[in-house]
């Protein structure tokens, strides 16, 4: 009978960021490589706002917070378009002009 390996946030990480340095290394599948390291931003920062404890590179502490909602939607708009199945949006660019004809 096998033994269960049990991971730790950090183990994910760690081979989040494996995979998408092997993958931008290779100069292959951009979009793979694009969503780990976005999933990888999300983790840290997650664990970061869990611990208390802000990282150097935290991009909220670059951005005004009144901009924050829309830096954050602009941030992750790839990320979304490339992971969610249940997008309406066909490509990207059909949601930056849906963005751009909606009132503010």
């Amino acid at each position: 009978m096998s033994e269960t390996k049990r991971l730790t946030k950090a183990d994910v990480l760690r081979a989040h960021i494996d995979s998408a340095i092997i993958l931008t290394a290779y100069e292959d599948a951009y979009v793979s490589a694009h969503t780990l390291v976005m999933a990888c931003e999300e983790l840290i920062r997650t664990l970061s706002d869990k611990k208390g404890r802000p990282y150097s590179s935290d991009w909220r502490s670059r951005v005004n917070p009144k901009y924050r909602p829309k830096a954050h939607t602009y941030i992750n708009d790839k990320y979304n378009f490339f992971k969610h199945a249940g997008h309406v949006k066909t490509t990207l660019d059909e949601e930056a002009r849906r963005r751009q004809d909606r009132p503010a």
